[in-house]
């Protein structure tokens, strides 16, 4: 009897390290692929132009292209912009823009007629956003962009409009600035193998549609009616 019930003590034992055993095995395993993954997890580096402004206190200053280093990890996407707008003074009356640009991701906010985002680099242009600042109370701008596959999209206003981590490109934008008697919004576009197009204002389409021709760099300005 006694040792029937040390033979069964032992069985269970054996039960217990084979379990115990495979457990440790998986999680070694589980460990392995994980530490693999972000070995191989790819990251891609390219230098761009971004366009960057110096202020005094006193001043506008001084604006010029200087070139960045913009990194991301392949196979992983770019979260939509939450920043405020630019910090810098763009003018009491002004609107500020930045982009979502292909392997570049978002670009730093510009203004008032700057350029946003890239030429020559066949580097579409995959979002947008725009804010405004000191605009007279119910002066609202609306924006919204035609991608591919999709047409055009809801108008946004101050938030993003076009979609990132899809590889969707912007052929065409509009934007209106409503309520507003004193000021107006133009804008121009620069569109694969047409380069910069002629500027059109409030509502009017800038890019094309149903050419398959992507958007690459974006300039936006208030003025006065």
């Amino acid at each position: 009897m006694k040792a029937l019930f040390v033979q069964k003590i032992k069985n269970h034992s054996k039960d217990i390290l084979m379990k115990i055993t495979s457990a440790t095995f998986l999680i070694v395993i589980l460990s392995i692929f994980l530490h693999s993954s972000s070995i191989y997890a790819k990251q891609v580096c390219n230098t761009i132009k971004q366009w960057e402004c110096s202020y005094s206190s006193d001043s506008y200053g001084s604006c010029e292209w200087v070139d960045r280093d913009s990194c991301y990890i392949e196979g992983k996407t770019t979260l939509p912009p939450n920043q405020p707008a630019p910090p810098q003074k763009c003018g009491e009356v002004s609107v500020s823009y930045q982009v979502h640009a292909k392997n570049a991701g978002w670009l730093g906010y510009t203004c008032n007629g700057s350029q946003a985002g890239t030429t020559g680099q066949s580097r579409r242009v995959e979002a947008i956003q725009l804010k405004t600042t000191g605009l007279p109370n119910g002066c609202l701008l609306k924006y919204q962009v035609h991608a591919k596959e999709k047409g055009w999209l809801s108008a946004r206003e101050g938030e993003q409009a076009g979609t990132t981590g899809q590889s969707r490109r912007i052929e065409a934008i509009k934007a209106h600035l409503g309520g507003c008697k004193k000021y107006g919004v133009k804008y121009r576009v620069h569109a694969k193998d047409k380069g910069w197009m002629n500027w059109v204002q409030d509502g009017e389409q800038a890019g094309t549609t149903g050419q398959s021709r992507r958007i690459e760099a974006i300039e936006i300005k208030l003025f006065e009616k």
